[in-house]
């Protein structure tokens, strides 16, 4: 399905990123995966996919900051080629009332979800324009609320939780996996703009 494709994961050397980056190779993509930090992690990643028989690089880099992502998409064109699927799934989830947000985690969200999707989106763009084609998952969008690696049944405070989701589980992230697969597919072709739901029915209740 993804013969040809070089994707560009962002926060993908665990959970749902992990889940993405792996489900993509599966279908015949080339993958760049990114991490801050986690760099064990993301080298298991990384072999993980060439045990498929396809490549895979390991990007280190923070998509909040400008320098770093011009640096991380140069990388991925010199050892991949140019980026034709940008996932952008780095972020973490503040699991907290809003009330008890403080200001710099506020801000922190916003540099994620905000600042370094955009930059991100804005140092691929020119050349899938160029090319004539190209994939964003955040043009396309899935949303989650509790996903099976932010969620511990044993913990009191995440079980109580459960009764407010329709399917009485929460989401497995192979489900979230396919659907970004989907979503980058020619299946989604007439699909833009959009913002899917992928939560067990959260939001039903």
């Amino acid at each position: 399905m993804f013969a040809g494709t070089v994707a560009f994961v962002t926060g993908s050397s665990r959970g749902i990123g992990r889940a993405i980056a792996l489900e993509l190779a599966r279908r015949g993509a080339d993958v760049a995966v990114n991490c801050r930090s986690s760099v064990s992690e993301a080298e298991s990643v990384c072999r993980e996919i060439r045990e498929m028989g396809r490549r895979a690089v390991l990007i280190v880099g923070d998509i909040r900051v400008e320098a770093e992502v011009e640096r991380m998409v140069e990388e991925i064109g010199q050892l991949l080629g140019p980026v034709s699927l940008l996932v952008n799934n780095a972020v973490f989830a503040l699991q907290k009332p809003f009330l008890a947000f403080t200001v710099d985690e506020w801000r922190s969200q916003v540099d994620y979800k905000a600042v370094g999707y955009f930059l991100t989106a804005r140092s691929v763009i020119p050349g899938m324009l160029a090319r004539g084609a190209g994939v964003i998952v955040r043009v396309n969008g899935v949303m989650v609320n509790w996903a099976e690696n932010a969620f511990h049944v044993e913990n009191p405070e995440d079980a109580r939780l459960l009764p407010r989701v329709a399917l009485g589980r929460v989401t497995r992230l192979d489900e979230v996996a396919r659907t970004v697969a989907f979503l980058a597919s020619q299946d989604a072709s007439g699909i833009t703009g959009a913002i899917i739901p992928v939560d067990a029915g959260f939001l039903l209740t």
